[in-house]
């Protein structure tokens, strides 16, 4: 078929190995790919009964050294809305979650859920308190300006780390979810929700505009290399695969001292934990080793230092 491009027009929905449904269990299912928030653009390729293969064009993935795509996978048709021209978003959601109003009353009518990392675009204000939107279905509704975030000409790089830290914190608690790249919201009803290790990172990036890819691997890949003894806040910690020292397989987000958020794997939540209880080293003693413990390698990368990736 001829390419197309297409919007999700649902709050959350997941992007499949091979077309059919996902779990509704926290597991490890193998045919996740990841999971696309409301007015994310997709190129469609193909198509079969109920479902189209697309590259989810906001979510980078590394093909070759050099040459990237949006991360493929099926979705199904009745979540996405043909488009002529990809939308120029200008607010992205910064709460866990949020909704659009007809007006801008407190007791007007909720038209639609948004999550935290979805992106919009905002017309004129005629409101202190909100900001005029436009559905994909093209009801017009509002929501609340301290609950998106616009995007700054310039922003001085430790408010810049504060803000994406404050953000990572959001997510504590939440459940772990393999290839869930979404705020666990009881509300949102026919698709679990939840984070992996590197959609944590993507999603607290992308909330503050700071747009990286959807994989760990491919994180350490565009982040810069950076000594364990000048981590700051945000930047990340990122561990190998058993004896497979240029393979990344799990990334956390550095906080200060010790401490770092991760989240672990299937059955547990999104939280804060040290060095030492992880890895039975502090930093220090783990830095004293050449960063290898448990035959894995620790490695250190930064997406706001001021040189370039690997």
């Amino acid at each position: 078929m001829k390419k197309q491009l297409f919007i999700v027009n649902t709050p959350v929905a997941n992007l499949r190995k091979e077309p059919v449904e996902a779990s509704f269990e926290y597991v490890c299912d193998d045919l996740q790919e990841t999971q696309l928030l409301y007015n994310e653009c997709l190129l469609c390729k193909n198509e079969t009964e109920g479902w189209y293969f697309v590259e989810a064009v906001e979510q980078k993935k590394a093909i070759t050294q050099d040459n990237w795509q949006g991360y493929p996978g099926w979705v199904k048709k009745a979540s996405v809305t043909p488009i002529n021209t990809a939308p120029a978003f200008n607010a992205v959601v910064k709460q866990v979650q949020t909704v659009i109003k007809r007006d801008p009353l407190a007791d007007a009518e909720s038209l639609f859920v948004l999550l935290i990392g979805t992106r919009l675009v905002i017309e004129e204000e005629r409101n202190d308190d909100y900001y005029r939107t436009i559905l994909i279905d093209g009801r017009k509704g509002w929501i609340k300006k301290d609950d998106v975030n616009i995007p700054a000409p310039v922003m001085n790089r430790v408010n810049l780390r504060k803000n994406v830290i404050e953000t990572t914190k959001l997510f504590l608690g939440m459940p772990y979810l393999w290839g869930g790249r979404s705020a666990h919201v009881p509300t949102i009803e026919d698709v679990v929700t939840g984070v992996d290790c590197s959609s944590l990172t993507n999603l607290a990036c992308r909330v503050n505009w700071l747009d990286i890819p959807r994989d760990a691997h491919d994180q350490w890949r565009v982040s810069e290399e950076i000594a364990y003894d000048t981590l700051e806040p945000v930047d990340m910690i990122f561990i190998s695969a058993e004896e497979a020292h240029d393979k990344i397989t799990h990334v956390m987000i550095y906080l200060t001292g010790e401490k770092f958020i991760e989240a672990l794997e299937t059955g547990s939540v999104v939280t804060i934990n040290t060095f030492k209880n992880k890895f039975g080293l502090t930093l220090h003693e783990a830095a004293r080793q050449g960063f290898v413990v448990n035959r894995r390698r620790i490695y250190f990368g930064s997406v706001l230092a001021k040189g370039g990736g690997k």
